[in-house]
């Protein structure tokens, strides 16, 4: 049972560490660049996450599998 928690406890922590690696350069970058350029809104962490979280969805992929024996 305590290994079970060990696992659940480390996999919380690398999603956060995975997480935050991905969106903090976004951040930057959009903070940098978007609100001098297009006048357009600073985002926070969140606002970043959910950002590139829709990107993700939109841009990939729907596979049909149409497999006819």
């Amino acid at each position: 049972m305590k290994q079970i928690g060990l696992v659940i406890g480390g996999l919380m922590v690398f999603l956060i560490c995975y997480i935050s690696i991905f969106t903090y350069p976004t951040m930057w970058l959009w903070n940098a660049l978007i609100p001098d350029l297009f006048s357009g809104p600073v985002l926070n962490f969140w606002q970043t996450f959910g950002l590139m979280l829709l990107v993700k969805i939109l841009s990939s992929q729907l596979s049909i599998n149409n497999d006819k024996d």
